[in-house]
């Protein structure tokens, strides 16, 4: 029996001069279906988000047929410096035709703070939208709640 809380975690090693994707652990064949809690989920079983230190950003890899194949943690500060087709690199390795983002994005009072989130999901799909990639969704976590771009 598989357990329904495994979803592949990627990283992005950088060798040769470019980025390739690994698998922190065996593959998982079985897929979460993707939800808004579904995802949130993933995330406070994986990290304990009041406790990171730096902004980061999930990249969370969704088939056609609306299953979570797998996500990529990136820092902050590495997701501004990869161009778009660097997001559509790690898209097409993994074979999918939808993302959705989480961050950890939140101001030092805890508020939401939905500029930066909006403005970046914008460009992305706006980017991405020609090649029939679509961003679902960006989510702001924290370990009690989240916030969804398109339902609010």
């Amino acid at each position: 029996m598989t357990n329904n809380n495994i979803v592949n975690e990627y990283y992005l090693e950088f060798i040769d001069d470019s980025y390739c994707l690994k698998c922190r652990e065996s593959y998982n064949k079985t897929f979460k279906d993707v939800t808004n809690q579904s995802v949130w989920e993933t995330l406070t079983s994986n990290y304990c988000i009041k406790d990171l230190h730096t902004l980061f950003i999930w990249v969370f890899l969704i088939t056609d047929d609306n299953k979570i194949k797998g996500f990529c943690k990136l820092e902050w500060e590495a997701f501004r410096d990869l161009k778009v087709n660097e997001i559509l690199r790690i898209t097409l390795m993994v074979d999918v035709k939808n993302i959705m983002f989480a961050t950890n994005l939140l101001e030092e009072d805890g508020t939401i703070d939905t500029e930066v989130p909006i403005r970046m999901t914008n460009l992305f799909q706006k980017r991405l939208s020609p090649l029939k990639i679509n961003v679902l969704d960006t989510l702001i976590v924290n370990d009690a709640k989240y916030f969804s771009l398109k339902s609010n």
